[in-house]
Order: structure tokens, then sequence, then C-alpha cells
């Protein structure tokens, strides 16, 4: 019965990470360095953080949106409209943005 249990619950989680959304890239030291000419000194720490609160805050309300979808320019204007309703700092929403803007590859 707990074998049963399990495998359950394994189908389950994986039912829910297939709807999750598009595939959101892992921070790259390459990333990074693309990243420092927009954003100085930006680290892969600092992208990450950024990954995760994309992940986290911006899921809570609504469909992720793939970071290809928008280039780097674009980007700033849709994070200002949601940084209040993400709860998003100063320091929070340049970590998204910076994530946002050097994975869209554009």
């Amino acid at each position: 019965m707990r074998r049963v249990r399990v495998g359950l619950a394994a189908v389950a989680l994986a039912s829910l990470a297939s709807c999750a959304g598009p595939h959101v890239p892992p921070v790259t030291p390459q990333q990074a360095q693309a990243a420092q000419a927009h954003w100085p000194g930006m680290t892969v720490a600092e992208l990450d953080r950024g990954r995760s609160l994309y992940l986290g805050r911006c899921s809570a309300c609504h469909d992720l949106v793939p970071p290809e979808r928008y280039s780097a320019a674009e980007w700033p204007g849709y994070i200002a409209k949601m940084k209040e309703r993400a709860h998003l700092g100063d320091e929070d929403a340049r970590a998204v943005e910076a994530f946002l803007g050097s994975a869209s590859g554009r």
C-alpha cells in the first residue's frame, strides 16, 4: 500500500511539473559574463536569485512568460508594471530584470 501511495505521489508531481509553464533555463557563467555589459557587477549568484524570484513570485499569480519572448530592452517595462504586485523591492526587481534580460538572448 505504501508503494502505491509513493507511486501516485510521483505521478502527481510529474503532472504538476509538466503543466508548470515554460522551461526557465538555469543560469550559466557565460550568461553572467554577458549580463555584465548591461548590469555591471552581475554575478551567477545574483542572476540565480533573479531566476528564483521570477519562478516564485511571478508564477504565484500567472503563467510564466518564456524569457526569450521579450528582449533585454523590453523586460524592464514589464517588470516595472508588475513590481508592486509581486512585492519586489528595487534590488529584487533588478535581479529579475537582469535574469530575464540576459536569458532572453536578445
